[in-house]
């Protein structure tokens, strides 16, 4: 959960409710926020990600025998070799981690606080199952994701084709290499994160209701 997936999520949630002409929100209305969230996430998240692959990827310990010094040095040696699009590979397979994901994470998480109450622990469990839930859908796509954008220029014509390579080489597992601590991570850090941001904004309603008229905590119906 990021400020670019909560901000999509609002926006979204507060169009249904123009659109719709009621304030109450349903599980359904908040999978269709996080799925508009996942699409802000992707154009942010991608060339980003695909940056620090490449520099993670950099083993050598002497600074003058790496290919790139630094991020602006990926994207100017990625824009030489194969323009804007070099600097957004992988996006696609982004998009599909992460726009079914976040929609999976706001459903499990409205669905939790609307049979357990919106106390601190509701939430906390709540942002947890719904994190592990993003992972497990999204660990897969991630593994390709990785491979791709880390892969030299030429050696796939599309993330699709590192599939079957990885299958071939390490079986169906391989797709799924990764989740354990990715789905513990993902519990502790979403849980803790959105306990912090709705007491923050109950508070910053609470002594600025004036300018806050327009923000709602994530788990208002």
């Amino acid at each position: 959960v990021s400020t670019q997936s909560t901000g999509g999520h609002d926006h979204m949630m507060r169009l249904q409710q123009h659109v719709l002409g009621r304030e109450e929100m349903g599980v359904l209305n908040h999978g269709l926020g996080g799925l508009w969230a996942g699409v802000y996430m992707t154009f942010i998240i991608a060339p980003g990600e695909r940056i620090k692959c490449l520099l993670q990827l950099q083993t050598d310990k002497r600074k003058e025998d790496r290919q790139f010094r630094g991020p602006v040095d990926v994207i100017r040696q990625s824009l030489k070799t194969g323009g804007i699009r070099q600097v957004f590979r992988g996006t696609l397979v982004t998009a599909i981690r992460d726009v079914p994901g976040s929609g999976l994470f706001y459903v499990l998480y409205a669905a939790t606080i609307n049979r357990y109450g919106d106390n601190s622990s509701s939430v906390m469990l709540a942002g947890g199952l719904g994190g592990m839930a993003m992972w497990l859908w999204g660990v897969p796509p991630d593994v390709l994701k990785t491979k791709y954008q880390t892969a030299p220029p030429g050696r796939y014509r599309s993330f699709l084709d590192v599939a079957p390579e990885l299958y071939r080489k390490e079986g169906p597992g391989a797709f799924f290499k990764g989740f354990a601590p990715s789905g513990m991570r993902a519990f502790l850090a979403n849980g803790v994160c959105l306990v912090v941001y709705d007491l923050v904004m109950q508070a910053w309603k609470r002594y600025f209701p004036l300018v806050s008229n327009n923000m709602t905590p994530i788990y208002s119906q």
